[in-house]
């Protein structure tokens, strides 16, 4: 009885160690997110989105899919995170550590407000070869930054910067068009504006169709 007793928590504890299944049950989600939406989701192509980036990955990990399997994960697989901190908090916590494939982690569609450098020792570990991300401010070798892009092709703006970008190529008055809105990051927003205020080469708008530029 006790050589079968230990020889069942030996099965149990290899298999916890091979294979691990995590949820998240509670995360921010925009009402205009589809939730049940697949790889195979319209998308702004050719143009960069955060869909883009989505459809190219073997392993997602977002609203979609808060499931994750990581025996699922195999060497040189890109695997995407969505870009908030419950999900990027339970990635590298409960999922990254049990992974034993060598993976490429890719992160957009959101945003972390949490300051992103506390995941900066998990690029140590050899099991990530590199680090693509959206905001990314992490100082080190593996980590790359990646372009916001498009707005996705469910939300509004979307549409209408799909429609602007299909016009091109206009002959342009302005090298540079700026419109964003400070109050999400004032010190660092603020200066940038300051600083293009009086650019002749800056179109600068504070809301206003895409078609504008031009």
């Amino acid at each position: 009885m006790k050589r079968y007793y230990f020889f069942l928590v030996a099965l149990l504890v290899f298999f916890k160690s091979y294979a691990v299944t995590v949820k998240i049950k509670k995360f921010w989600r925009h009402p205009r997110e589809p939730v049940n939406r697949g790889t195979n989701i319209k998308t702004n192509y050719p143009f960069i989105t955060g869909e883009e980036f989505r459809k190219i990955c073997d392993i997602i990990f977002d609203e979609t899919n808060t499931t994750f399997r990581t025996e699922d994960v195999k060497n040189g697989d890109l695997v995407f995170v969505k870009n908030l901190y419950e999900f990027l908090d339970c990635f590298f916590e409960k999922i990254h550590p049990h992974i034993k494939a060598k993976y490429i982690l890719v992160s957009h569609n959101g945003i972390c407000k949490k300051h992103k450098e506390c995941y900066a020792r998990y690029l140590d570990n050899d099991n990530i070869i590199a680090w693509f991300g959206k905001n990314l401010t992490i100082q080190h070798k593996k980590a790359h930054v990646i372009p916001l892009g498009l707005a996705n092709h469910y939300f509004r703006s979307g549409k209408y910067q799909l429609q602007a970008m299909e016009q091109l190529p206009v002959e342009k008055k302005h090298i540079l068009y700026s419109n964003f809105n400070v109050n999400t990051n004032k010190k660092e927003r603020g200066e940038a504006l300051k600083t293009l205020s009086h650019k002749i080469f800056c179109l600068k708008k504070k809301k206003g169709l895409y078609s504008i530029y031009q």
